[in-house]
């Protein structure tokens, strides 16, 4: 997850997994604004996850092995 802050109603951008839900992306774009679900990606556990910064661009990447990535959003 990155923050703009550490205030809870920050703008973010994160990249989770869960062994029932797969992977998604999720982003917060205003301060105190609503999240939105960016990618439900079906993956499973145990996975790598990695976000990266661009300027103001964000991705995330998934891998199985923490060598080769693979581009979600």
């Amino acid at each position: 997850m990155l923050r703009q802050s550490t205030d809870p109603a920050s703008p973010f951008y994160d990249a989770v997994v869960t062994p029932g839900n797969g992977i998604a992306v999720q982003y917060r774009a205003t301060q105190g604004g609503n999240a939105q679900q960016l990618v439900d990606f079906v993956g499973m556990v145990p996975a790598y996850l990695m976000v990266a910064r661009s300027g103001s661009s964000y991705s995330a990447y998934t891998s199985s092995d923490g060598t080769t990535w693979n581009l979600v959003s």
